[in-house]
């Protein structure tokens, strides 16, 4: 049913979705009608929870074979960019969350540049990290081309991956 340019097409409609948005999160965070005080967590934290928990149900399905199992093609297409879109726009929650708590918690501008720099670190080395456990449990393959049999360790990354955001809450 997809083919492999498929995919491109994903990502790059993720791609500029996130940069469209990102931008839009930004200045709907610094607008004075939004003050985000829900449960009294106060503004960042209740953005990131919020970002947080659309990221939980959203991203999974990306990766799922969910939107496999509805009857049209166009269907799967359009609940694919769906969920892609809705897991940028949760990132976008969550990045632009901690972003902003970076004038919130420095003083100087050194400190925010520690911040900054600390935080793009630790985003790197998780990545790095990800990647890592992803190949060695791809590693675990015969070499041949993944199959179904191959579920098992893409779900063990999946939830490998996904666990971080159980936790960021």
């Amino acid at each position: 049913m997809f083919y492999p340019v498929n995919a491109f097409y994903f990502v790059v409609t993720g791609q500029v979705f996130d940069s469209v948005i990102t931008i839009a999160i930004g200045f709907f965070f610094d607008a004075p009608f939004t003050s985000g005080r829900f449960f009294r967590l106060g503004k960042y934290k209740t953005w990131y929870l919020i970002g947080v928990t659309v990221l939980i149900v959203s991203f999974p399905v990306c990766f799922s074979e969910l939107p496999m199992l509805v009857e049209t093609p166009a269907t799967a297409v359009t609940i694919f960019l769906l969920c892609i879109c809705l897991s940028q726009l949760a990132w976008s929650f969550c990045q632009i969350a901690h972003l902003s708590m970076i004038n919130e918690l420095s003083v100087t501008g050194a400190d925010r540049i520690w911040l900054t720099s600390t935080r793009q670190t630790a985003s790197i080395y998780a990545a790095v990290v990800v990647f890592a456990c992803f190949w060695a449990t791809l590693q675990l393959n015969d070499g041949s081309k993944l199959s179904k049999s191959d579920i098992f360790v893409i779900a063990v990354s999946i939830a490998s991956s996904s666990s971080g955001d159980v936790k960021s809450i």
